[in-house]
């Protein structure tokens, strides 16, 4: 029995479209693997409970169908309210914009200051803490 699209099973219609840039490896240019690298990195940091921030998936939606500018707004308004995966990925977008996006991205002196800090303050905890240290000889 064949089913109209908006009918189907959520799971059934995400196979006809593809929403990840790593479901399809043959066609991915080295920027797009690349730009995969850095959204990776970014959803490295932080715990889970960060990662399942609704607005945070929304954004690497956004990233992952390479809408790179409404992406950058995203994790930038999130990063100025503390939620450091998109500190870290705007970082990131910064840094890269022109080579990797084609676009440079723009953020206040003042915010970049603020989200490399809180970078800077997630990686120095995760370094400090004793379960991540090894002890030596």
């Amino acid at each position: 029995m064949s089913h109209p699209m908006h009918r189907q099973p959520l799971h059934a219609a995400q196979h006809d479209h593809p929403r990840s840039v790593a479901a399809t490896p043959q066609r991915r240019s080295p920027s797009l693997a690349a730009a995969q690298l850095v959204l990776c990195t970014a959803r490295a940091v932080g715990d889970d409970s960060e990662r399942a921030n609704a607005a945070f998936i929304s954004a690497t939606r956004l990233y992952e169908d390479c809408h790179w500018e409404f992406a950058f707004e995203r994790v930038a308004l999130l990063a100025d309210h503390g939620h450091t995966p998109a500190a870290k990925l705007a970082l990131l977008m910064l840094r890269y914009g022109r080579a990797l996006y084609g676009t440079n991205f723009v953020a206040h002196p003042s915010q970049v200051a603020r989200w490399a800090q809180r970078v800077l303050r997630a990686t120095s905890r995760a370094t400090a803490s004793p379960s991540s240290m090894t002890a030596s000889a």
